[in-house]
């Protein structure tokens, strides 16, 4: 007896090969196939009755005009969207390629993001939005060091690394440190920053585990957990030797300018 999902394998590969020869497929072969089905469809009984169904199909379109108009809105539905992102896509490179040095690559990397206007990062969407009604939801180790990147600081080291381009290599790369604590840390300076203490909730993993069955996101979000209880820091040494005047903003004034309601609303 064949096995169903033999067959099934079989099918599913022979489409994926069929597509891939389809998109690497020249303009010529593309009409060579066109006249081979032309002259299939006349001249082989299999390809009249393809032909007969297919008229009888377009002949009652008629009769099927609301289920038709909503495939073919959703489809230009999903074309529009498509063409949207690709211009776009278009666009910034445009931007990129128009702007900049063409010798020169400058890669700052810092950890998660502490910003005044909010921005869906892990800090003001997660971990503090409920700061100001005591609660901190953490996702990690309490004990772990985590990285943490004060945009506003690393804005500024990257103007200042700008100013410097030409003394670097032509592709240079800086480590922002930001600031290196634990999650206990953290929610010391949340409570300092906001004038009373704030009390540690648990982090919705498991439901995050469950959406990631979903969305791909969520899937990525799970899979990145171990930075959260794993220890780690930024190496920013090369970024003091660079700009050996430049003072990073404290801990304490970053979290108060990020937890103002009125920066944070």
């Amino acid at each position: 007896m064949k096995k169903p999902w033999l067959s099934n394998l079989v099918t599913v590969t022979l489409l994926l090969v069929g597509l891939a020869g389809w998109i690497a497929l020249p303009w010529w072969g593309l009409v060579v196939l066109v006249v081979a089905l032309a002259v299939w469809l006349g001249s082989t009984r299999d390809g009249r009755l393809t032909l007969a169904a297919t008229g009888i199909g377009l002949s009652s379109l008629p009769q099927r005009w609301g289920a038709c108009s909503v495939i073919i809105i959703g489809i230009a539905g999903v074309v529009g969207v498509l063409v949207a992102m690709l211009a776009m896509g278009e666009g910034f490179k445009a931007t990129l390629d128009a702007t900049g040095s063409d010798d020169t690559a400058i890669i700052l990397r810092g950890g998660d993001y502490l910003e005044r206007q909010k921005s869906g990062n892990w800090f003001d969407s997660h971990i503090a939005n409920k700061a100001h009604q005591g609660k901190l939801s953490y996702p990690g180790r309490m004990d772990a060091v985590h990285a943490w990147a004060y945009l506003p600081d690393m804005a500024r080291a990257m103007v200042g690394l700008a100013g410097k381009r030409d003394a670097f290599a032509p592709f240079a790369s800086f480590g922002f440190e930001g600031f290196s604590i634990t999650g206990a840390e953290l929610q010391e300076a949340v409570a300092q920053a906001v004038g009373h203490s704030v009390k540690q909730g648990r982090f919705p993993w498991g439901l995050l585990r469950v959406l990631g069955l979903f969305s791909p996101l969520m899937r990525e979000v799970v899979e990145m957990r171990y930075l959260w209880d794993t220890p780690h820091r930024i190496d920013g040494r090369a970024l003091r030797e660079a700009l050996p005047d430049f003072a990073p903003t404290p801990l304490e004034t970053a979290m108060v300018d990020v937890l103002t309601p009125a920066r944070s609303a």
